[in-house]
């Protein structure tokens, strides 16, 4: 399910922002922002679900993607994330 997918590869965002500024100072070990948290686990989680990424994975055929495929796919992320 790309709910999953996309879940999936958000969390781990956060775990990899995490683990680049654990072995920081006592004072630096922390985000810099809980919005970066965010922001770095929906970059990769909407990389996780994106066209390009499930031809790569072979979840998808590559003759599917059509541009009316792309502008529902976009158009989808963006009232998910704004709305």
């Amino acid at each position: 399910d790309e709910d999953y997918l996309y879940t999936i590869h958000h969390e781990m965002g956060h775990v990899e922002y995490y683990m680049s500024y654990a072995k920081q100072p006592f004072l630096y070990r922390d985000g810099a922002n809980s919005g970066f948290h965010e922001a770095i686990g929906d970059t990769i989680g909407m990389y996780a679900i994106s066209p390009t990424h499930l031809i790569k994975l072979d979840f998808i055929d590559e003759e599917t993607i059509t541009r009316h495929y792309e502008m529902n796919f976009l158009m989808r992320m963006a009232l998910q994330k704004v709305v």
